[in-house]
């Protein structure tokens, strides 16, 4: 291609040159006509590249939305399933409460009033959850209600381990409470006023005499310790065991003893 000047204007001639020697073909372009032709040729590169890069881009965003959707559904079901675990939590916790109330009741931390108005909250809670569409709460509510329960089960902890130590204390003090006869045998003389068989007065008897055969075993009313293992004016040989809490148990008129001083005995034990 070739420019000639016709007119005083600048033209291009195109040649085509066929292989089989035939004449070559010319077309001829004028200077604007090829800025014309190039112009439309970059435009048509350039609104195809356009609308590839549109295709391109939609079939990107189509996958993105699809991708969106199924992330969503997922983070649906998995809220779905979290709301179901929490309803699950949330009824054993409550059936935690009910057992917890009866301990805190039996370790003296609530009264009976305290245990009503529980059971009146609980009572209109369930009522307030009754009815209505199934609802998926969201990731922030699930968080809220997650942080409720953590609260709820750390303070009823704190109770626990209070009620822990109560319930010891008052077991402590049930074992080392006197509670079983000492001795099989005859009861000859009960604690209270009777009349003294020394002197033939009433007096305050502050013991309980129990009448059985030389070797007969005596058990320990309750847990407690040995104070003392010896021999007393009127009482022959003496056994003391200290409980705690003021209570303190005598053993008179023995044949022998099995323990020793500060040994730990136990209810029931020889």
């Amino acid at each position: 291609m070739k420019p000639f000047k016709t007119n005083n204007k600048s033209q291009f001639i195109l040649k085509f040159i066929p292989l089989d020697g035939s004449s070559p073909k010319e077309v001829k372009f004028s200077k604007l006509g090829l800025s014309i032709i190039v112009f439309i040729f970059l435009m048509l590169i350039l609104g195809s590249g356009v609308l590839w890069l549109s295709f391109v881009r939609g079939r990107l965003d189509q996958r993105e939305l699809a991708r969106l959707r199924s992330e969503n559904r997922e983070l649906r079901g998995r809220l779905f399933s979290m709301e179901k675990k929490m309803d699950t939590l949330r009824q054993r916790i409550d059936m935690l409460l009910d057992e917890n109330l009866s301990l805190k009741l039996m370790a003296g931390l609530v009264d009976s009033t305290v245990l009503r108005l529980a059971g009146k909250n609980k009572q209109e809670s369930s009522l307030n959850g009754v009815g209505g569409p199934a609802k998926i709460a969201s990731e922030d509510a699930i968080e809220r209600e997650l942080d409720r329960l953590l609260e709820i089960t750390e303070r009823e902890q704190q109770f626990l381990t209070l009620a822990e130590q109560k319930i010891k204390a008052k077991l402590d003090l049930f074992n080392h409470t006197p509670t079983i006869t000492p001795a099989a045998g005859v009861w000859t003389s009960g604690f209270g006023i009777r009349r003294d068989p020394f002197t033939g007065k009433f007096k305050f008897h502050e013991g309980l005499d129990i009448a059985g055969p030389v070797g007969t075993p005596i058990f320990a009313p309750a847990d407690g310790i040995v104070s003392f293992v010896g021999w007393k004016h009127g009482y022959g040989l003496v056994l003391k065991i200290n409980h705690g809490n003021g209570i303190e148990t005598v053993f008179a008129h023995l044949h022998r003893t099995l323990v020793n001083v500060g040994q730990k005995v136990h209810r029931g034990q020889k």
